[in-house]
């Protein structure tokens, strides 16, 4: 919890990410969080990743980078490469 606070101070981006079997319980864990993280992380979507079937966790990864990408151009512009690139094969 002390790095969330630390991330939530510095404004740094949060990105929850959870097993795809876990997904149902995403109301749980939001339970379980302490008062002042709780809205924070409430307000963003988690992206579930599914380690037994490779395109759904490429589509998992691609929407976290996508949003990190959101917060860093360097990043963007990498991403828009590795996505022409794909697009290649």
């Amino acid at each position: 919890m002390k790095e969330l606070r630390w991330a939530k101070k510095a404004g740094t981006r949060i990105q929850p990410v959870i097993n795809v079997l876990d997904k149902t319980r995403i109301g749980e864990f939001l339970g379980a969080a302490p008062d002042d993280l709780r809205g924070m992380i409430g307000g963003i979507d988690f992206v579930d990743l599914n380690t037994g079937d490779a395109e759904y966790w490429d589509v998992g990864i691609d929407k976290v980078l996508r949003g990190a990408a959101r917060d860093n151009k360097k990043l963007e512009n990498a991403l828009q490469v590795l996505k022409h690139a794909r697009s290649q094969v």
